[in-house]
């Protein structure tokens, strides 16, 4: 659940990059060297082939998205899976998608990831925070304290970072440790 829902929440548990603009790190757009792609103009570029699930996004991404859902060179399949393996194999320039999912798919179907990925200027945040809901109750108020006592033991240990990004790819796991050690401890000591 994402943070804000109606309900009691715990901390947060866990966090995930939010949904980036994924290529081939020898594809066509390998050579933008910045870290941020204005998604409205990479899919305005008729020389790049994007793929898309419509209605998948976060609001601000599909407001962008659905400006050119009809252009020919955006591609638009309902399941991210085929997406995302037509990326790893060259068919599509891109894919708007979690990093987390593009590595654990190319894993699932034995397809080498050679991937990288770019936030979106468009986005309302980079990092989602995930966090655990109970109905807003005596019970579940019970719940989310014994969550977050769990939790906070939890975070201090040497592998529950490594557990979190275990699908992430190099580039992503030196991302989010920032963020781990930077922010997500805050609320756990």
């Amino acid at each position: 659940m994402i943070p804000g829902d109606k309900g009691a929440e715990s901390k947060v548990n866990s966090f995930i990059l939010s949904f980036r603009v994924i290529t081939s790190r020898t594809g066509k757009l390998s050579e933008n060297k910045k870290k941020i792609i204005n998604l409205s103009k990479l899919m305005a570029e008729v020389k790049y082939i994007g793929g898309i699930s419509l209605d998948r996004y976060t609001t601000a991404i599909n407001n962008v998205v659905n400006k050119y859902k009809g252009f020919e060179h955006i591609t638009k399949r309902p399941q991210y899976n085929n997406l995302i393996q037509m990326m790893l194999r060259g068919r599509v320039d891109y894919v708007i998608e979690y990093p987390i999912t593009v590595n654990y798919v190319a894993y699932k179907h034995g397809i080498k990831n050679n991937t990288i990925s770019y936030e979106i200027e468009e986005a309302e945040t980079a990092i989602l925070p995930v966090v655990f809901a109970c109905t807003d109750n005596e019970w579940g108020r019970k719940m989310i304290q014994r969550i977050d006592d769990i939790l906070v033991a939890e975070s201090q240990t040497d592998d529950y970072l490594d557990f979190r990004l275990y699908w992430y790819d190099e580039e992503s796991k030196k991302i989010l440790r920032d963020f781990y050690h930077k922010t997500y401890l805050k609320d756990k000591r």
